[in-house]
Order: structure tokens, then sequence, then C-alpha cells
């Protein structure tokens, strides 16, 4: 479970579960019954860890959640349906069990295994930010018509 604050200021968690519940991430707040949101993830692997980073930004927040198969995903400011996938470690000793920015700039990524190897990323942060939130079809005649599929 991982608390963190929503784009209001609100306190939101997300939670990660094994066995019926496996493959998805439910988002949760306190205020209801049931999840806000269920959010896929890759079938056959299990959340290792789950963190928030606050950056240099008021209210700019990178989620990282990571898997037992080595593979790492970057949530920036709750765009679920843009995650960014880093992957290095071995999928069968590569678990991941820490992951870390260099403070609130956010100028690498660190992710550590169950392998004892620590890898090291450099990240562009201000370039992430404004790939995730570039919408393609921003001002585009029509596109609040098109089917999801044809969107993608």
């Amino acid at each position: 479970m991982l608390p963190y604050k929503n784009d209001q200021g609100k306190t939101e968690f997300i939670v990660s579960s094994e066995g019926k519940f496996n493959g998805l991430l439910y988002v949760c707040s306190m205020d209801e019954e049931r999840p806000l949101k269920g959010i896929a993830i890759k079938d056959e692997v299990h959340v290792t860890r789950m963190e928030v980073f606050e950056t240099d930004k008021a209210n700019e927040q990178l989620l990282t959640v990571a898997y037992d198969d080595g593979d790492v995903e970057l949530i920036i400011d709750q765009i679920w349906d843009k995650r960014m996938s880093i992957k290095y470690h071995d999928t069968h000793t590569g678990q991941i069990t820490g992951t870390a920015f260099s403070g609130k700039q956010a100028n690498f990524f660190l992710t550590s295994g169950k392998d004892g190897l620590i890898y090291v990323h450099q990240f562009d942060k201000t370039c992430a930010v404004e790939e995730c939130k570039f919408d393609p079809l921003a001002n585009v005649e029509g596109a609040n018509f098109l089917p999801a599929e044809e969107k993608k």
C-alpha cells in the first residue's frame, strides 16, 4: 500500500494484492467504500515495492511501482495511462527491492534488486513530464468523438 496526494491535495492510496485480485493496482480513498480506479498491470507479476517522490515543483510527484520480474514503472502526476517502463534487472534474481531519485530535481534514478545489483539511470525529469502530459489530439477537430481504439 502506498499513500500519496492527488492533484487536489487529498490523500489517496494505491493497493496491490496477490492471489485472486492480482493483476490490478487499486487507487483508493478513505472517503469511498470502493476503489476509485483499477489499473491493469502485466499478468503473472507481483508488485514488490511502491514509492512516491516529491519533486522540486509544487504538487508534482513521481510514483514508482516495482515488480518481481525486474521491471519498474514510473508514473508522473497520476497519469496512469502513460507509464514509463524501466527494465534492467534479471527476471529470476532481479526482483526489485528499492527505488530512489537523486533529490528533488530527480536527475538520476536508482534501482536495487534482490540479485544485489544497483543500477543508476540518468533521468531527464523535465522531458519525461512534458512527454507524459503531451496530447497529440489536442486541438484536433472531432477527436472527442473518436472511439478510444482509434485514438491510440
